[in-house]
């Protein structure tokens, strides 16, 4: 805590109006807000939720102070799984533009706040970086690439929960049950 080299993320809703677990209702000491989805998702070719762009992502973390020399902690939710999905895209995110000094919070502000560390309302600022990446095709799969690897020996996980991946249920923004939804 307190180190120069360490930028904490918290990913919830910045606002407790839109979580009842937001930014602004006690969020770990040092930590900045980068809410999920936020910058973290736009709409491409008519596609949502996917990846903004190099550029987008480069000015964003530029201005949220993440560079290569820095260790980037994820602080989730951990409400529910749909909250640790926000965490791990942001992981996701930042690894594929080449960031390696990553981790994500075990647990949690739940865990932090169960572990009986302090808590702030204090807003972080961020000091801003110049930040650029480099991005790494070899973690992505194309559309085509998978179709041609079915069959094979590759294994296809689906991290959906189990009401989501059977039909049971479906995510708001999801066209249909059993459908993908943005994470």
């Amino acid at each position: 805590m307190g180190d120069q080299d360490l930028v904490i993320l918290d990913v919830r809703a910045h606002d407790a109006k839109d979580k009842a677990d937001g930014y602004v209702s006690g969020h770990v000491p040092g930590a900045l807000s980068a809410p999920y989805p936020g910058a973290w998702r736009a709409k491409r070719d008519g596609v949502p939720a996917q990846m903004p762009t190099v550029e987008a992502l480069e000015a964003y973390l530029s201005k949220i102070g993440v560079n290569d020399d820095k260790v980037v902690v994820i602080v989730p939710s951990e409400a529910s799984s749909s909250a640790l999905g926000a965490g791990t895209r942001v992981y996701w995110t930042l690894k594929e533009l080449e960031l390696d000094n990553l981790a994500i919070l075990d647990g949690g502000t739940r865990a932090w706040k169960a572990a009986g560390l302090d808590l702030t309302t204090d807003e972080t600022k961020p000091v801003a970086t110049d930040f650029t990446a480099k991005p790494d095709p070899s973690i992505i799969i194309s559309t085509d690439e998978m179709a041609e690897n079915l069959g094979t020996k590759t294994a296809l996980l689906d991290a959906h929960p189990m009401d989501f991946f059977t039909g049971k249920t479906k995510h708001k923004l999801a066209p249909r049950p059993g459908a993908a939804y943005p994470v």
